[in-house]
C-alpha cells in the first residue's frame, strides 16, 4: 500500500467484472513472473469477520471475483488478499514471508472546468513519469512547508495552524503530494519532530501533529488497541513507551506528537496538523557510522559542518563528507569549529539543532 502511495497512487481494488477481466488477462499474458506464476496484492482484509473480505478504502465488501478452492480457509493469521496469476483470489498472511507484486491505480477525472483539468492531468503526467522517482517530487499542495530532515528524510508541516484535519484528511494530504504521515522511528527523528513541536509551542502556535501510527494494525477479533505499530511498514512504535499505554478505548485508534511526545488520539473529531515525511535517496552513508546525509551537507569552502544532532559534526572532505562525535557532555560550535560545553551551544534544544532549511 504504501508502495503505491508514496508515488501518488492509490492501492488497485477490483470494483467491477470489466476491471476484473482487464487483470486477468494480464496476470495469465505478462512476463512479469519468470518463476512461475505470480500474485498480486489487492488492499482488503477480513481480519473483522473471517471469510469476510473488505476494500481498506470504502469497508465494501470484495462481491467481483471468485475465490480459489479452500477459501476461507479459517486461518486467522491469512487476513490479507491476494489475485492469482488464474485470476482467483487466495487469502493469505499479511507479513512479508513470501513477497508479492503491488497492484496500484490512478483515478482519470475529469473536471468541468477546463483549468482544473489541466492542473490535475500536469500533476498526473509527472507522477506518471516518475520523475526520477518520489525523491524528487516537489509537494503540490503550497500549505506544506519543510522544516528540516533527518538523514535521508526530509520533513514537512501544514503552514496554517488554524488549518486542522482529522487523521485520514491528513493521510490524504501527505499522500496526494507523493508522501506519507511522519514516522519518526529513531530517536533521532523523534527528538527532532518533538522538539519542533516544542518550538511551535513556545510561538504560541498550535503544536498538536497527526502522525502515521495506529493500532488498528493490531486489532484481532475486533480487539486490541494496546501495540500501536507505524502504518506504512506495520513495526510496532518503540520510539516513545508512553504511546503503548495511551489509552484502552477503541475510540483511541490514531497517533499524535506534542512537545510531550506520543500521544493516542480520537477517531472523530480530534484536529491536529499534520506532519509529513520525504524519503529521499540520492545521499551519502559514512562508513561505519549508520549515519547518512544528502551530499550538500557542506557549502563551498566550508572545513567544518554543523550535524542536527549536537553531539555530531562533518569534516567536509569534497564530495565524501565524514562524520565525526564530540566527546561525552559536548556539543559542537560552529561558531568556534569545535567541540564546546552545552550551555555555551544555545541553538541546541534538547540535543537538537534547528533546521538549516
Amino acid at each position: 500500500m504504501d508502495n503505491c502511495n508514496v508515488h501518488g497512487f492509490i492501492p488497485g481494488r477490483i470494483s467491477d467484472e470489466m476491471q476484473h477481466s482487464f487483470i486477468k488477462n494480464f496476470l495469465q499474458t505478462t512476463t512479469l513472473f519468470p518463476q512461475g506464476p505470480g500474485s498480486l496484492w489487492l488492499p482488503a482484509t477480513d481480519h473483522i469477520e473471517e471469510g469476510t473480505f473488505r476494500w481498506l478504502e470504502n469497508y465494501g465488501e470484495v462481491n467481483v471475483g471468485t475465490r480459489s478452492e479452500g477459501m476461507p480457509s479459517g486461518n486467522r493469521s491469512a487476513n490479507c488478499l491476494l489475485i492469482n496469476q488464474d485470476g482467483l483470489y487466495r487469502e493469505d498472511s499479511c507479513h512479508a514471508y513470501v513477497p508479492h507484486h503491488v497492484l496500484c491505480e490512478v483515478p482519470l477525472l475529469k473536471y468541468a472546468r477546463p483549468e482544473a483539468d489541466k492542473t490535475y492531468y500536469s500533476k498526473l503526467g509527472d507522477k506518471l513519469a516518475g520523475v526520477g522517482g518520489p525523491s524528487s517530487i516537489i509537494p503540490t499542495d503550497q500549505s506544506l512547508v519543510k522544516i528540516g530532515r533527518v538523514g535521508n528524510i526530509r520533513y514537512f508541516v501544514d503552514e496554517d495552524p488554524s488549518d486542522t484535519k482529522g487523521w485520514l484528511e491528513n493521510w490524504d494530504l501527505c499522500h496526494e503530494n507523493a508522501m506519507r504521515l511522519a514516522a519518526p522511528e529513531s530517536m533521532e527523528e523523534y527528538y527532532f519532530l518533538r522538539n519542533y513541536s516544542m518550538r511551535e509551542e513556545m510561538a504560541g502556535r498550535w503544536n498538536l501533529f497527526h502522525i502515521g501510527a495506529s493500532d488498528i494494525l493490531s486489532v484481532s477479533c475486533g480487539k486490541g488497541n494496546t501495540y500501536p505499530r507505524w502504518v506504512h511498514n506495520g513495526n510496532a512504535v518503540t520510539s516513545d513507551p508512553n504511546l503503548v499505554d495511551a489509552g484502552h478505548s477503541h475510540r483511541f485508534r490514531y497517533a499524535y506528537l506534542s512537545s510531550d511526545g506520543l500521544s493516542a488520539s480520537d477517531c472523530i473529531g480530534s484536529v491536529f496538523r499534520v506532519m509529513c515525511e520525504l524519503e529521499e535517496h540520492s545521499v551519502i552513508t559514512t562508513p561505519g557510522t549508520g549515519t547518512t546525509q544528502e551530499g550538500d551537507v557542506c557549502r563551498p569552502g566550508d572545513y567544518y559542518a554543523p550535524h542536527q544532532d549536537c553531539q555530531f559534526y562533518w569534516i567536509c572532505n569534497p564530495g565524501n563528507p565524514v562524520l565525526r562525535q564530540c566527546p561525552a557532555q559536548l556539543y559542537w560550535n560552529q561558531e568556534l569549529m569545535a567541540c564546546d560545553y552545552m550551555s555555551n551551544v544555545t541553538e541546541c534544544v534538547g540535543g537538537t539543532r534547528p533546521p538549516n532549511i
